[in-house]
């Protein structure tokens, strides 16, 4: 997964969502799994690539994803948290891993930020690198 293209990222993404394969999608739009450390998939704009292959409103939730990604791999945290936000569907319970996943790293990033408030003082121009 480490050398996927974002093409076939988001076509096995569209597949789980056609699918309803929630435990999947979920899989695919968690920081758990690999291919978030694939420099292919960390985009700072991925909207246009998403809105060719996906419907709304999956469209806007994997750009947020692809674009928190971005996010952490440039150690900004409080964009990432930003970003991995997603769209929860009523009467669509197939979702609901998606949901669990992206809380999971919601809590995360709101720990690296919390640490980065502790290591740099308020007002400064320092960034914090928290591994």
């Amino acid at each position: 997964m480490a050398h996927i293209t974002i093409n076939q990222y988001l076509q096995q993404i569209n597949e789980a969502i056609e699918n309803h394969e929630g435990s999947f999608c979920a899989e695919l739009l968690s920081f758990k799994h690999p291919h978030v450390a694939n420099p292919r998939l960390q985009l700072a704009s991925p909207e246009e690539k998403c809105q060719q292959i996906l419907e709304p409103p999956y469209d806007e939730m994997v750009a947020a994803h692809l674009r928190c990604t971005y996010a952490v791999a440039n150690h900004d945290f409080v964009e990432a948290y930003k970003f991995q936000t997603l769209v929860s569907h009523k009467e669509e319970n197939w979702a609901l891993p998606v949901m669990f996943a992206a809380t999971l790293d919601l809590r995360i990033f709101a720990g690296n930020v919390s640490a980065c408030s502790y290591l740099v003082p308020p007002g400064s121009d320092v960034i914090c690198f928290v591994q």
